[in-house]
């Protein structure tokens, strides 16, 4: 076998495991530290929702000043 069959049968094979031993890895972790308590949920969805409609607001102002700018 030539050098440059046997690269490219071992390019994809190393590939696969790496990416294989990601996934698995990843399932061994205890997703606890992470978790987001139930209790906190509400509010934080709220507040975001309220820093969404903020940006909107702000979103839709500067694309009036860009359109008054353009006009001029």
């Amino acid at each position: 076998m030539s050098w440059n069959l046997l690269l490219t049968l071992f390019c994809p094979v190393l590939m696969l495991f790496g990416m294989g031993k990601m996934f698995f890895s990843k399932k061994r972790e205890d997703p606890s530290p992470t978790a987001i308590s139930s209790q906190d949920t509400p509010h934080d969805v709220h507040e975001l929702q309220l820093q969404i409609a903020d940006l909107m607001v702000e979103n839709h102002q500067l694309k009036v000043k860009t359109a008054e700018h353009l006009n001029d």
